[in-house]
């Protein structure tokens, strides 16, 4: 599902989804529209972060492992992660 920037917060307070892809060439609304993303997650109780930069070496079994992964402080945590590529890899792809 394709949600617009203006639509974004609107939609934060209907629904959550299990997964955002925040993607465009406009770094201001990218980030404005990360921000948001952030916000409304510890809104709703998630108080952990994770982050992860997958360039062309990316191990995405890390990405297995910390959504396994019990925290001792949380119970929900976002998984953040960052593509300088713009894209996964094919078994990124998959994974996500």
């Amino acid at each position: 599902m394709q949600i617009r920037p203006e639509q974004l917060r609107n939609d934060l307070i209907k629904k959550q989804y299990p997964v955002y892809m925040v993607c465009g060439d406009e770094p201001l609304q990218h980030r404005e529209a990360v921000d948001m993303l952030r916000k409304a997650a510890h809104h709703y109780g998630y108080e952990e972060r994770d982050v992860y930069t997958a360039d062309a070496h990316f191990d995405w079994n890390l990405l297995l492992v910390a959504a396994n992964e019990l925290s001792l402080f949380c119970s929900k945590k976002v998984i953040e992660i960052h593509m300088p590529a713009g894209r996964p890899s094919d078994k990124g792809a998959a994974l996500i």
